[in-house]
């Protein structure tokens, strides 16, 4: 499982916090007419679309059906492919 581990880090960086971030939070959650708990959900698209990516890695997919600009992968499905690659 290390080595899934240290895959998925290599392919799927951590993203520092900029200050777009919040500009691109702002637009998401007025054009989705976003509240409550979902606006954390909205967060991490925000920051995914400041940093000029379409895609996010997450186990709760349907959470960012909404974002029509998100493409989302749930991990689970990389360590599928993953393993039936070796």
């Amino acid at each position: 499982m290390q080595k899934e581990i240290a895959d998925f880090r290599q392919r799927f960086p951590f993203l520092p916090d900029t200050a777009q971030d919040f500009d691109s939070w702002l637009r998401i959650v007025v054009s989705s007419s976003v509240s409550g708990k979902r606006v954390h959900d909205a967060r991490l698209a925000a920051v995914a679309l400041a940093h000029s990516l379409d895609g996010i890695l997450t186990f709760n997919t349907a959470d960012f059906r909404s974002f029509s600009a998100i493409h989302t992968v749930d991990p689970r499905s990389l360590i599928a492919s993953l393993t039936t690659e070796t």
